[in-house]
């Protein structure tokens, strides 16, 4: 109902605490937008703001899904892999309505968690960025907004998929004096034969817009 001030060297950490990854071969990730897992013993990234990768033995990566300009869902796990490999858990939900003035001066990091490696030389895929939506009257600061996807494993034999990037929205109805470091960006893929995962989304809608600025 007030202001919100989250200074520098503060940080709400929700990262890797959205859905979890599979935690061996053929086993999905958690989540709507969950990796897939092979029985190649590779496991796929999860999926959220961009879709997950493909994990090297041809799990399928996991679909894109929540909404763009108003997300409240985690980030999905990726697939798991061969000799329990566990995915990455997808980054958690951060929801915040400030009636005032948000002074953004820290970090907010909802990115998705890395995939592991399994002890027989398999990867599994990283969990897909989850969601930071924020609405306020007035907004300043120069922090960091991260939903990032997690990165696949890098294995001899497997390689995982990359996490898609998350979901960030950001509506601000009066005043915005901001200049944010935000970042939705795709996990890598862990190797040859992986794919990385898709970008996630950014939504700003500024004082006075009627549209949102994808």
């Amino acid at each position: 109902t007030g202001n919100f001030d989250l200074q520098a060297g503060a940080t709400i950490a929700v990262a890797g605490v959205g859905y979890a990854g599979g935690t061996d071969y053929q086993i999905p990730g958690k989540g709507p937008g969950g990796g897939g897992a092979s029985a190649g013993g590779d496991g796929a990234g999860g999926g959220h703001g961009g879709a997950g990768g493909l994990g090297s033995a041809g799990a399928t990566g996991g679909l894109a899904n929540d909404n763009a300009t108003n997300p409240t869902d985690l980030g999905s796990g990726g697939g798991g892999g061969f000799s329990n490999a566990v995915g990455g858990s997808g980054g958690g939900a951060v929801l915040i309505n400030v009636a005032g003035t948000f002074s953004l001066n820290g970090t907010i990091n909802a990115s998705g968690a890395n995939g592991g490696r399994g002890g027989l030389d398999h990867g599994a895929g990283g969990g897909a960025g989850g969601t930071v939506n924020i609405t306020a009257a007035s907004f300043s600061g120069s922090g960091a907004v991260l939903a990032n996807g997690g990165l696949g494993a890098n294995n001899t034999s497997g390689r995982g998929g990359g996490g898609g990037g998350g979901r960030i929205s950001i509506v601000v109805t009066g005043s915005d004096s901001s200049n944010l470091n935000l970042q939705a960006n795709s996990g890598s893929a862990g190797g040859a034969g992986a794919a990385g995962g898709g970008a996630g989304v950014i939504a700003l809608k500024t004082p006075g817009g009627t549209n949102y600025n994808l």
